[in-house]
């Protein structure tokens, strides 16, 4: 089964994003109307996985100061029915004061255990691993590197196997 997912926003006076998701019942020749997965006031960024039946999709987003939470939500049946409404899912990030990233997913080939970076500003790589195909996620987050200094951390990935998670990221100096 197709999934496709696409963000789009408006930047002015306000700021507008949003994330939708559309799919085929014929294998791609005509699409459902668009579901609208997130609306808010920070640019979206998404990452789809799939694996089977599975699909996952996590995205980040916010409103205004509090410029990024990361969110989560699956489906079990190939994007037929999610599992959580989409004005209901699953937050990932559990900083309270989150300025949480472009999030990237990654399922391990067992696909039970997977794994979710991000970056927090600049200065922080964060990791959340679920056990349990996502369905339960950590209480806290794990922090994987932190810069105090001039330079900045981007572009965090991820790689997952059944008993470890494995993090990169770029550090880009300030100047």
């Amino acid at each position: 089964r197709l999934t496709l997912v696409w963000t789009g926003g408006v930047t002015g006076d306000t700021s507008r994003s949003w994330v939708w998701l559309s799919q085929p019942d014929d294998g791609g020749k005509t699409w459902s109307d668009p579901t609208e997965v997130y609306r808010g006031g920070t640019q979206a960024f998404f990452h789809l996985k799939t694996k089977g039946p599975h699909v996952y999709l996590t995205w980040h987003g916010g409103e205004g100061d509090t410029a990024g939470r990361i969110y989560w939500n699956a489906s079990d049946v190939g994007g037929k029915s999610w599992r959580h409404p989409w004005n209901e899912p699953v937050r990932v990030d559990r900083a309270p004061n989150s300025n949480a990233a472009p999030t990237r997913l990654a399922v391990a080939p067992d696909g039970d255990n997977m794994a979710s970076t991000w970056r927090e500003g600049y200065s922080r790589v964060v990791l959340a691993v679920s056990r349990d195909r996502g369905k339960t996620w950590p209480l806290t987050d794990v922090t994987v590197m932190t810069e105090d200094g001039g330079n900045q951390l981007r572009n965090p990935q991820v790689a997952v196997a059944e008993n470890a998670a494995y993090v990169l990221w770029e550090r880009w100096p300030d100047k």
